[in-house]
């Protein structure tokens, strides 16, 4: 029988580059994204950084290590996610929707839902158990520590900095429902701790959404989960000073995970819009997980993103999908049984009601300003792509390059996730794809003077440093969350180092440029999911979300209508235009 964490005492920790090699690194990873002087200045400031600043933060930062389990990363990046101010829903979490469309003909939502929920509660109990498989790459064992915050768990808002909670394990389990903006208690076992049965539960979701007495509720206290934190952080205080209140807080953290049954969505952007954000006051953002569903059976998930990237979500949601595959076998008992739930009433005085009310007035407004681009180009997939000798991932960037090229006439910083998770507690590096090879190859693309041996040429140069890129990033010769890790070194420990103020370095233009993500992309990927996204994270930037399948490719653009409103087309044609241009290329 396996054990779930067996192999973590092998793993390494996350090694750490030094200043000579990110130098070196970091002046190649910005020259295609800034001029020339721009170039020579980030030069003179980064060697001022190296002489001064620089050996003092990155002892620091050895000395944090040991401090940490030697781990240098891992607890500043799970601070990042709590110092996040901006609201969660759109501008932190991420979405994916899975593929239903084979069962939601035969057989009720609520019995696909009994089916994940089900499974959801058998991968909680082996993870608890230590008998839940342990993940490899190509037979290496990689980290499951993220396991163990990735149930039980809530973002709580705090003024400057949240808080994560993860519940122990009890001998009863439950879940919170949302139904017409009302949450609700359900429980998955017995006092005992045993087991309700498949059909008990989905009896229940059926009893639940039938009740015809059950209004509507016009103001849910998942409101706040919409708001700025600090904002979110004062009215949750407020709320929870009320004794009922208080313990409904209780039910709702220490539930397994949420679910939000909404009614049916009209349109494909409609689902996706109530995966991302919409659909509000029957959200509760700050659960790690919620299970979204409508009556139609469409289904999706939006997952918050403190305890655990999308890696180990999606070998979750893929033992889900390949349980959905024998639904039959749960459907078999007639059995009319059903549980009571039990519903969390939350005594919100008129004040908080009001404050609610703007919260959600500000959010819809906020909705309203997004745009999605979904996209199921269907010409080719990685299949294709691999015949010509090419990495289907550096393919994909280097069409989304040359559209950004064509639409913008410029290239500006884009923002991919490595996963590290080959090392102790890793999470991300982020690759920074575009390279001086990449610049080289969308300025000449489309100039009349290149001929296509030249641009095969090009195109191959780009797509081998694309790769080499992300070797790089899985071994030590990543820098952004290196120079990341040195700022927050002088952030928390200034006084200590006798620094007086932020390294010029931080300041400089080379650096604000090559962590601007005017794009950023996630290849969130499963045979699984028809659809993912998530907003974009500067304010006039997108959010790219993409899989590359065996013979298509599924995106999706995001982005604000009122500041990009003149691109959105133009980006997407640009950007189908790309992939088909490239293919004629390679294919010659």
């Amino acid at each position: 029988m396996p054990k779930t964490f067996e192999y973590q005492e092998q793993l390494k920790p996350l090694p750490m580059t030094n200043l000579n090699d990110a130098r070196e690194n970091f002046l190649q990873w910005i020259e295609p994204l800034i001029s020339n002087n721009e170039l020579n200045n980030t030069k003179d400031t980064l060697e001022k950084f190296l002489k001064n600043e620089g050996p003092i933060l990155h002892k620091r930062l050895e000395k944090y290590s040991k401090e940490n389990d030697e781990n240098w990363l891992a607890p500043l990046w799970r601070d990042m996610y709590l110092q996040i101010r901006e609201p969660v829903a759109i501008d932190v979490n991420y979405f994916v929707k899975i593929i239903t469309s084979h069962l939601k003909s035969e057989y009720k939502s609520t019995n696909i839902a009994g089916v994940i929920i089900n499974k959801l509660m058998d991968i909680y109990e082996s993870i608890c158990n230590e008998t839940f498989e342990p993940e490899t790459i190509r037979g290496t064992p990689i980290c499951m520590a993220a396991y163990k915050e990735m149930f039980k768990a809530t973002k709580i808002p705090k003024n400057t900095c949240d808080e994560y909670i993860v519940k122990d394990k009890t001998l009863s389990s439950h879940i919170v429902v949302m139904y017409k903006n009302h949450m609700f208690k359900l429980n998955l076992t017995d006092e005992k701790g045993k087991r309700y049965p498949y059909n008990t539960i989905v009896n229940t979701l059926d009893e639940l959404m039938n009740n015809k007495d059950l209004e509507l509720n016009n103001t849910s206290m998942g409101l706040i989960t919409t708001a700025n934190r600090d904002e979110a952080a004062i009215i949750l205080e407020e709320i929870i000073s009320e004794e009922t209140n208080n313990k409904n807080f209780d039910v709702l953290q220490d539930a397994l995970f949420m679910i939000c049954i909404d009614e049916d969505s009209k349109t494909l952007n409609d689902f996706a819009m109530s995966l991302i954000g919409s659909n509000e006051n029957n959200r509760y953002f700050d659960k790690n997980l919620q299970l979204i569903f409508n009556k139609n059976g469409d289904f999706g998930f939006n997952l918050e993103h403190t305890g655990a990237d999308a890696g180990p979500w999606i070998n979750i949601i893929n033992i889900i999908n390949a349980e959905l595959n024998n639904i039959d076998k749960y459907i078999e008992d007639n059995s009319t049984q059903a549980v009571e739930v039990e519903q969390l009433s939350w005594d919100l005085n008129e004040s908080i009601k009001s404050q609610l009310n703007k919260i959600k007035e500000e959010h819809t407004n906020k909705l309203e300003d997004i745009h999605q681009e979904i996209i199921y180009f269907k010409d080719f997939g990685s299949k294709t792509i691999k015949s010509w000798k090419i990495s289907p991932d550096a393919f994909l960037h280097l069409a989304l390059q040359l559209a950004q090229y064509r639409t913008f006439n410029k290239l500006r910083s884009t923002y991919e996730a490595t996963a590290t998770r080959a090392y102790l507690k890793g999470r991300t590096e982020c690759s920074r794809p575009i390279t001086m090879d990449v610049l080289k190859f969308v300025e000449n693309f489309d100039n009349k003077n290149s001929n296509t041996d030249e641009l095969k040429v090009l195109m191959s140069n780009a797509g081998l440093a694309h790769t080499k890129r992300i070797k790089d990033c899985l071994g030590s010769n990543g820098i952004e969350r290196y120079f990341f890790a040195l700022k927050n070194m002088y952030i928390q420990f200034s006084d200590e180092l006798n620094l007086k103020q932020m390294p010029e370095f931080f300041n400089d233009e080379g650096y604000n440029q090559l962590t601007y993500s005017f794009l950023s992309t996630s290849r969130i990927e499963s045979k699984h999911f028809d659809l993912g996204g998530f907003g974009p994270v500067v304010p006039d930037g997108y959010g790219f979300w993409y899989n590359l399948l065996e013979n298509q490719i599924d995106m999706n653009l995001i982005t604000r209508k009122s500041v990009n409103g003149d691109y959105i087309e133009s980006f997407r044609n640009a950007l189908e235009q790309s992939l088909r241009d490239l293919a004629q290329l390679a294919s010659k």
